[in-house]
């Protein structure tokens, strides 16, 4: 009888330990989901924050965005690897990944029934992922390669912006090397404007001859079908046809092939068209008081994406 009851007691004991560490099982999950939820929500801060830091620091190349990535997960808290930091092809993306381990409570409970260190359970890895694009949202453009003589210029009135045969003094009409000379640059900086910073004062070379074939297929791509009025175009409306140009000084009508001339201030015309003899028209807008044109540059916004969503690509004419 007394066995019986002994052995009564010593189920009870067992149901009651396995019901115990069921319970003690179960707060483990729920704790460990809560730390769970509460880290990641705070690893994708932290990757969100260090994907946006990298991919706008990519501007100033991929050593110097991986450093913003890093050194912003940091401020977070968290290690950034480097490893964990990938760039597209373009240096338009940055996709960054946090991981970190986190004390398990389920795993030292088991440990513990097993009769092993608590301290070697197995930790539970919360990670984050996030990425960031950069997105061309405007232009700042560099003067393009005409020079036009400096004059008294009308509000309205239509200029020869590029001269065309019989035009010419000594050979040159009014085409400029800003960025180097050639055919492929000269049309490159009609397209985009010059790379380099242009300053009063400066010396330029012309580009002699009458580069007749990139100057009339330029324009016509850059014009395009825009239909903007100059009415518009002076109120300050968007438009591809609003040109900054170099104004020549005397220099220009001494000039003899490609020569050097002085740049002696800056104005913005608006094209009106050109013609099939390389010439280039358009009216007087206002003079610009600034003593320099900075190059072409592109501005950007940066901003969080999906993985999987299209690469964000540069304008291959920014018009």
């Amino acid at each position: 009888m007394a066995s019986r009851k002994e052995h009564q007691k010593g189920a009870t004991l067992v149901t009651t330990a396995l019901f115990a560490t069921g319970l003690v099982v179960i707060a483990g999950l729920v704790a460990d989901t809560g730390a769970m939820m509460y880290h990641r929500t705070r690893m994708q801060v932290a990757a969100d924050a260090a994907a946006l830091a990298g991919t706008k620091g990519l501007l100033n190349g991929r050593d110097y965005g991986i450093a913003q990535a890093q050194e912003m997960a940091g401020k977070n808290g968290y290690e950034l690897k480097r490893s964990n930091i990938g760039i597209a092809p373009c240096n338009l993306r940055m996709l960054v990944v946090l991981e970190t381990p986190n004390e398990s409570l389920v795993g030292r409970v088991l440990k513990a029934v097993k009769g092993e260190d608590p301290d070697n359970a197995n930790p539970l890895t919360v990670g984050a992922r996030a990425q960031a694009d950069l997105y061309v949202v405007g232009t700042n453009y560099g003067v393009r390669p005409f020079g036009v003589p400096e004059a008294d210029f009308k509000p309205g009135a239509e200029y020869v912006l590029k001269q065309g045969p019989g035009g010419s003094i000594r050979g040159n009409f009014q085409a400029l090397g800003l960025d180097g000379t050639g055919a492929d640059v000269y049309r490159t900086s009609i397209l985009n404007g010059a790379n380099r910073t242009v300053h009063v004062g400066d010396m330029v070379p012309t580009e002699p001859g009458n580069m007749n074939g990139p100057t009339v297929s330029a324009v016509n791509q850059l014009l395009g079908n825009d239909s903007t009025s100059y009415q518009d175009a002076s109120k300050g409306n968007k438009t591809p046809r609003v040109m900054t140009l170099p104004l020549m000084g005397d220099s220009f009508f001494a000039v003899n092939g490609r020569s050097n001339v002085t740049i002696a201030g800056f104005a913005r015309f608006y094209v009106t068209y050109t013609t099939s003899r390389g010439e280039v028209y358009g009216r007087f807008i206002e003079r610009v008081s600034e003593p320099e044109i900075k190059g072409t540059t592109n501005q950007y916004s940066v901003r969080l994406s999906d993985e999987g969503d299209p690469e964000p690509t540069l304008p291959t004419t920014r018009i």
